[in-house]
């Protein structure tokens, strides 16, 4: 399986949103998990990460993807 993403460097949203998104999904994972929270929760746990800078990662890593095409 290629990757493309193996050599592209961090974009600017990912250098400024990951840490915040990567740490909310192990919190959502974790609690899930633990019971505090269920997986019906995941449509506001998406909505939460895409507002969050999650969307802008998202779109900034399409860009890429579609530039290699």
């Amino acid at each position: 399986m290629d990757n493309r993403f193996a050599f592209k460097p961090a974009s600017e949203a990912y250098t400024k949103y990951n840490t915040a998104l990567f740490k909310s999904l192990q919190d959502y994972i974790l609690q899930v998990i633990s019971g505090t929270r269920t997986i019906d929760d995941l449509a506001t746990f998406t909505s939460d990460w895409a507002n969050n800078g999650g969307e802008e990662v998202r779109a900034e890593l399409k860009a890429f993807l579609d530039s290699q095409a």
